[in-house]
């Protein structure tokens, strides 16, 4: 049996004379929390549609499990949590969750669903008088009423206060520790890079990289050296590495990518730095500088 669930292998979706994914291939393994990044426009949430069987490639092939997700009983496999949601504001999330499992074969067993949603409080409120973070909570438990193998996720935690977005992070990260797939959409860059054993970055119809949180950042590779000083901005430029030197909220800032060498020439030239850091690229950076051209 394969170990695949997703497989697009050189898709291209065009609208009209616009091309909106340009010969896209990756593989998703079974088990894996996959993140897809990119600006608005990227070709983002045609790549997901395309695998959710709403769109169909223009060109290519997209396989879930190895079957076609164009065929309605091809997609029972599927659950997804979308970014606007309607549901009756009269029905409880209770009603909610059982009305949903009636629809699966095999759905989640009732109470499961409603600790991972971290629903208890709220199962017998109206959905009207929930709040937007509640109502996020309720989406995700519609989503993994079926008990799906491959769960796509637009923004999921958008609303939540801290601890209900870390019980649902821990969640997500439960429901992909069962051999289940997990695509995430978010705009949440630390989601993103907490969440994600892989991230696909498009810009442009293209994927521009694909891999670890870690060796994405490892690609933009720069680390900045953070302090307070009396000497001018102009004096550190010319040490070796020096890539850039700034000044901002009263600290000196230089970028580069060696910076043992940058600090052996900065307490040479002024012993009396203070507050003195040292940041890596975090995955905002390499988002903004794979993405700037």
């Amino acid at each position: 049996m394969s170990n695949t669930a997703i497989s697009i292998q050189q898709v291209t979706k065009q609208f009209e004379k616009k091309i909106a994914v340009n010969n896209v291939s990756l593989d998703i393994p079974k088990g894996q929390i996959v993140t897809f990044l990119g600006p608005n426009g990227a070709g983002k949430s045609t790549t997901i549609n395309m695998m959710l069987g709403i769109l169909k490639p223009t060109k290519g092939t997209v396989l879930l499990n190895g079957k076609n997700p164009q065929k309605h009983q091809n997609r029972q496999c599927l659950g997804a949590m979308l970014q606007h949601i309607g549901l009756p504001d009269t029905l409880k999330p209770l009603e909610l969750v059982e009305l949903w499992s009636s629809y699966y074969p095999n759905p989640l067993p009732k109470q499961q669903i409603i600790e991972m949603a971290g629903l208890a409080e709220i199962v017998n409120t109206r959905f009207g008088e929930l709040s937007g973070g509640q109502k996020r909570r309720v989406a995700f438990a519609l989503a993994i009423c079926g008990n799906p193998e491959i769960l796509f996720l637009d923004e999921p935690s958008a609303g939540l206060d801290i601890q209900s977005r870390n019980l649902l992070w821990t969640e997500i990260k439960n429901f992909a520790s069962l051999k289940k797939t997990v695509v995430l959409c978010t705009h949440y860059l630390d989601e993103a890079d907490t969440l994600s054993n892989r991230i696909v970055l498009m810009n442009k119809g293209e994927i521009m990289a694909d891999d670890t949180p870690q060796n994405i950042k490892a690609k933009v590779g720069k680390k900045t050296i953070r302090f307070k000083t009396s000497l001018p901005i102009e004096e550190f430029e010319q040490l070796p590495t020096v890539e850039n030197v700034f000044e901002q909220l009263g600290f000196t800032h230089i970028e580069t990518n060696s910076p043992e060498f940058v600090l052996r020439g900065l307490f040479s030239m002024d012993s009396s730095i203070a507050d003195l850091e040292v940041n890596s690229v975090n995955l905002e950076d390499a988002f903004l500088t794979l993405t700037k051209n």
